[in-house]
């Protein structure tokens, strides 16, 4: 068996299922069960283990706090964690306890075989890189950078290139793709760059990490063009602009160790802008506590507007947070993930289907940028903003055919708004946009009109007219109608009587 899976769960239907799934696809892996988190944790302090699949609700510890506690001992570990639908908050909280990926409950077979699929090549891909067949010393860049002593065989390396043991400085870089660009192009990639550099792995989700050898320290301002020139250079062959952090130990080959651990953190921990070019050592980092706030309010402004169904209003506030999230640099990857589930959340349950639940949560995980944040609430808020427009669309002509039937009776913006569903100030925005005046005025309008008509008929007299049309004060009927006709209705009655009588 190549690899170990440890199944977590108090239902043991449930981890009978999740292990038939895996012996019936015929993995190369063994499989051990633990009914909680305690025990599971037990068996992962004595053995091995690659994979973890635990359940979030259990007994004694749950799922969360398993994979967080983990996560502090083992970063290698893979770790699923099953979630029954509709639990967001728990997917918000997996991101902060070093989750892989997710699963929903009842766990769908090609779903559970996609995501074990993609563990398992992840796992492959780090056991080939852990024993690269790479050139002589782009192993011993490898050995070194993942924490080996340096031995003889490393020394004499390093002095067969020049390079004196305590004297090489090493430049680290990450290299991060905004598309699959590396994936289908890796070929490409190696020749551009292969010639430069003195070691090159390729990794998951669109990155590389390099290594190109120094004898001296460079200043921060020639680190940072000489990351611009790399990815000028990636532009130029590959037509793709990655994001770009690197860092040079100052201990040299002695720092590689920490050096890739750092930038592989911050690569994971923060979200850059497109075309960044960063140096976590020496970084600006924007202002977290004043952007997040920004971002925190607008999200919380968008979600008040839809719950009073005010969807114009939620749209612009979010067009704002992704104008603002397109804008930012450098921030903090885990709580922009909450920030846009929250967003995504509030738009799904504003009248989504649900099922674009889970993709937009695999999307907001899987994401590394803040431009596919910004991407992904946009395309959610732009089907709102289509469907409130349709909506409105449909309850303006509910609310012209209301008017139209009843404009006898006392009619209010309140109780017309409540008939459609909706505020009365959204109603009075969609009315305005449609018809360029406001509810109540249409409303006196049309019973004005209607009154002329009547008045020009003849055979009722002004207090019938006025009571006909839905107004019981004679008074205010009569000034309404001289204001709109220049003429009281008495008067209208026997102008028109009398533009009747001399007609032949």
């Amino acid at each position: 068996m190549k690899y170990t899976f440890l199944i977590a769960d108090d239902e043991s239907v449930e981890r009978e299922g999740l292990s038939f799934l895996l012996t019936r696809r015929g993995y190369p892996i063994r499989i051990l069960e633990a009914v909680n988190g305690e025990q599971a944790l037990e068996i992962v302090s004595r053995e091995p283990v690659d994979v973890l699949i635990t359940d979030i609700r259990m007994p004694f510890m749950d799922g969360l706090e398993l994979a967080r506690r983990i996560r502090e001992r083992d970063a290698r570990m893979k770790i699923l964690v099953c979630t029954a639908y509709g639990e967001f908050e728990y997917a918000q909280k997996a991101i902060s306890s070093g989750v892989t990926a997710y699963l929903l409950k009842p766990v769908q077979r090609e779903e559970f075989y996609e995501k074990i699929d993609q563990v398992l090549a992840w796992l492959d891909e780090e056991e080939k890189r852990s024993q690269p067949a790479a050139p002589d010393m782009e192993k011993i860049w490898y050995v070194l950078s993942h924490g080996y002593a340096m031995d003889d065989k490393a020394r004499r390396a390093l002095a067969a290139k020049g390079l004196a043991p305590d004297g090489a400085r090493p430049v680290l870089m990450l290299v991060k793709f905004p598309g699959s660009e590396i994936e289908s192009r890796v070929g490409e990639f190696e020749a551009l760059l292969r010639p430069r550099v003195g070691g090159l792995w390729i990794m998951s989700n669109c990155r590389a990490m390099l290594l190109f050898e120094q004898t001296a320290l460079l200043p921060d301002e020639a680190l940072l063009a000489f990351g611009h020139e790399i990815q000028r250079s990636l532009k130029e062959g590959l037509g793709a602009m990655p994001r770009v952090l690197l860092s040079q130990p100052r201990n040299g080959a002695a720092g590689l160790t920490e050096g890739w651990r750092r930038l592989e953190a911050q690569g994971e921990l923060r979200l850059y802008a497109a075309g960044s070019v960063i140096l976590p050592d020496a970084r600006q980092a924007n202002e977290d506590e004043r952007v997040l706030e920004q971002l925190n309010r607008l999200v919380h402004e968008a979600k008040r507007a839809l719950e009073r169904g005010d969807s114009p209003e939620a749209v612009s506030r979010l067009e704002e947070l992704t104008g603002a999230l397109r804008l930012i640099g450098d921030v903090s990857a885990m709580y922009v993930r909450y920030i846009a589930m929250e967003a995504v959340t509030a738009l799904i349950q504003s009248g989504r289907d649900p099922s674009a639940v889970k993709p937009s949560m695999d999307e907001i995980l899987s994401a590394h940028s803040t431009e596919q944040m910004a991407d992904l609430i946009d395309r959610h808020a732009h089907y709102l903003a289509d469907e409130a427009r349709r909506g409105g669309e449909d309850a303006i002509e509910t609310l012209l055919a209301a008017v139209h039937q009843r404009y006898n009776e006392p009619l209010t913006l309140d109780a017309l708004a409540r008939s459609v569903y909706m505020t009365p100030s959204y109603v009075s925005f969609l009315f305005r946009q449609r018809t360029g005046t406001t509810l109540i005025k249409y409303i006196t309008e049309y019973r004005l009109s209607r009154a002329e008509e009547m008045l020009r008929q003849g055979g009722k007299s002004v207090t019938e007219v006025a009571q006909r049309v839905g107004y019981d004060n004679i008074s205010y009927f009569g000034s309404l109608f001289k204001t709109r006709f220049g003429v009281s209705p008495a008067q209208y009655a026997r102008g028109s009587k009398g533009a009747g009588e001399g007609k032949p």
